[in-house]
């Protein structure tokens, strides 16, 4: 008696293609998801990133009673316009800036968050700086 191979069925194309469409599906759900979360978070830092451009452009263009005004609480009590008038007049002036980075988070129901914004002094000298803000009464202030 000789040896006989045991016959395998054919293989069904069409699991491969349901496979092919299934591993799409989940690519285009994963990249569709991916871009929502992008705009999403773009959206929640934009008025972050905004109160920052605010301060700083006040403070560029020398109305410090402005850049004061947008200071938090904590920032108005420990301290006076006077005071802050004269650390701004103590650094070097900054010829233009960029924000390079937010952070925002939640804690106890309050909102804070943080800005990276890389600065030029009039020198050329660059360097960034982390800006501190917490949002009071739905206003994003700086609190640095």
């Amino acid at each position: 008696m000789a040896y006989e191979p045991i016959m395998q069925p054919p293989r069904n194309p069409i699991w491969r293609r349901l496979g092919l469409i299934l591993v799409a599906v989940v690519t285009l759900g994963c990249v569709c998801g991916g871009i929502a979360l992008f705009r999403a978070f773009q959206d929640n830092s934009g008025p972050i990133r905004d109160a920052t451009s605010r301060y700083l452009d006040d403070v560029l263009a020398d109305d410090l009673q402005g850049a004061y005004g947008r200071m938090c609480e904590k920032a108005h009590s420990t301290m006076t316009q006077a005071e802050f008038d004269q650390i701004q007049a103590e650094r070097h002036g900054i010829d233009r800036y960029e924000i390079v980075g937010t952070n925002i988070s939640i804690g106890n129901g309050r909102a804070s968050g943080s800005v990276d914004v890389r600065m030029v002094r009039v020198t050329g000298e660059e360097f960034v700086q982390r800006i501190e803000l917490v949002k009071e009464d739905d206003t994003w202030r700086v609190c640095t």
